[in-house]
């Protein structure tokens, strides 16, 4: 009897951590599109849908280097939208390397505008972000300007000014070398913008560069694209409530599989450890194709740590050992 509640605990269990995982449910799978990117008659880029479009730089930009060190730069943007039903939000223009980290980001949110920067008051996301609303309207162009001067940061729709904050001393020397920059779309494809750019003019140092002019970036013909991309720098964007969660969410399976095997031996314990570890990934690989979710080494270092410390705690215990092979009362 003790065996068969054993074995019903177990596959409880084994159904409970998918559940969890995979919730809420919505599977929506890699994707290979086409990319909708066509240049303008007049000059400049439309972004038209209904597949994501992209241009990106094929380096880095070599700009950043000079707006780190003067803590200054200015972008110009002449765009329309194509619609007000764009979210996440879109990305206008990007340097960034996914839709975690960034140095710097303009999007559409439905009507607003949205701007994330890295500096010392904001995260490596650029959150807490500033938001401009009712900026957008299908059809009419737009002149948009974000420039950070003298420590202030001053977003101006059509020349005026909508927002400004101040900003620390030497606010841009966190960033990112490495980052590529994008316009209509993420670098990972997955917060696609549609409408027209005819001006994506950046001032930083002595240079000034319009990306919207023809050949200035690359073109890919498809864009491969998950819902959400995972975040891959462990612990970097860590939370203490999702890291106890990761942890002790694991500590159950890792108790049953430490009944299943106490008394066998470390290499038994270590393949207890192991299961828990395929367990999370299994998971967390899932993840990529349902939105909302995030995959995350550092909830699959967690789970795996949970898992361990659960079978250590079922091998400290002095609960029999259940399972099969486990000795029944009066056996002997």
């Amino acid at each position: 009897m003790r065996r068969r509640w054993f074995q019903a605990l177990v596959a409880a269990v084994v159904i409970a951590y998918p559940a969890a995982g995979f919730y809420p449910y919505h599977w929506d799978p890699p994707k290979l599109a086409s990319n909708s990117l066509e240049a303008l008659p007049e000059g400049g880029l439309r972004f038209a849908g209904p597949d994501p479009g992209m241009a990106r730089s094929d380096r880095p930009p070599q700009w950043m280097a000079g707006a780190m060190e003067a803590n200054a730069f200015a972008l110009d943007l002449s765009l329309r939208t194509a619609s007000l039903d764009q979210r996440g939000p879109a990305r206008i223009f990007t340097v960034s390397r996914d839709a975690g980290l960034r140095n710097l980001t303009l999007g559409q949110d439905r009507g607003d505008l949205v701007v994330r920067i890295r500096t010392p008051k904001h995260s490596l996301n650029g959150t807490p972000e500033y938001r401009v609303p009712e900026v957008f309207e299908p059809g009419r162009w737009l002149d948009i300007r974000v420039a950070l001067e003298a420590g202030m940061l001053r977003i101006e729709i059509g020349g005026e000014a909508r927002l400004e904050d101040g900003l620390p001393a030497a606010a841009l020397r966190g960033w990112d070398r490495t980052y590529h920059l994008a316009l209509g779309n993420e670098l990972t494809g997955n917060r696609p913008w549609f409408g027209d750019i005819r001006r994506a003019l950046v001032r930083a140092g002595d240079e000034a560069i319009d990306y919207a002019e023809p050949g200035r970036l690359e073109v890919p013909a498809r864009i491969f694209y998950i819902q959400d991309q995972p975040i891959l720098t462990l612990f970097e964007h860590l939370r203490l409530h999702d890291a106890v969660i990761n942890l002790f969410g694991f500590v159950p399976l890792g108790l049953l599989l430490g009944l299943w095997v106490r008394g066998r031996g470390v290499g038994f314990a270590l393949g207890g450890t192991a299961v828990a570890f395929a367990a999370s990934l299994a998971i967390e690989l899932t993840q990529f194709g349902i939105p909302f979710r995030h995959p995350s080494v550092s909830d699959l270092v967690l789970n795996t740590l949970g898992g361990a410390l659960g079978i250590l705690l079922a091998q400290w215990s002095g609960w029999t050992r259940l399972g099969p092979g486990a000795r029944r009362a009066g056996s002997g």
